[in-house]
């Protein structure tokens, strides 16, 4: 068995430290990543259960309207508290993206850019892609948060 000079020894040792070290920084990196994504993706949830809110004042059913703008206050601290600053950044586009598609969606009934005369039965379009997602959301934050860290691994 051949001995390795110490010095040899002592650089592949810390080459691999640096390795590990590097390891460590990408899974930081990855994993703030991910944090960022959960957050815009909880503000998404925040502007649709505000819209469902919405519409759903407007059908008549306050009582599960005030389910809805509970569920909206808790998005919006979950994702203010996952990314600072991120609901004032994000959250009046992702109203506005998700009335301009409602508004495209409904032309034939003339629904108006603030959703005063906006329905639950107007809203499907969106209720299609963030009503199971945003319940998870909510109730199983610890599932989205694995989702986000295994597609951020194998993304990027």
């Amino acid at each position: 068995m051949t001995k390795l000079p110490i010095s040899i020894a002592l650089l592949l040792l810390s080459l691999n430290t640096g390795r590990a070290n590097a390891v460590e920084l990408e899974r930081a990196e990855m994993a703030q990543i991910a944090v960022k994504k959960m957050a815009n993706e909880t503000v998404e949830c925040a502007a649709y259960f505000d819209i469902v809110s919405l519409a759903l004042l407007n059908s008549n059913e306050p009582d599960t309207a005030e389910e809805y703008v509970k569920a909206r206050k808790l998005a919006v601290d979950r994702a203010e508290s996952l990314s600072q600053g991120i609901v004032g950044t994000n959250y009046n586009v992702t109203i506005r993206d998700m009335t301009n598609r409602i508004v495209i969606a409904n032309l034939t009934k003339r629904i108006d850019k603030t959703l005063s005369n906006l329905l639950i039965s107007d809203i499907s379009i969106l209720g299609d892609q963030y009503g199971k997602l945003c319940k998870e959301v909510l109730n199983n934050p610890g599932a989205r948060a694995k989702y986000w860290m295994e597609r951020v691994g194998t993304s990027e």
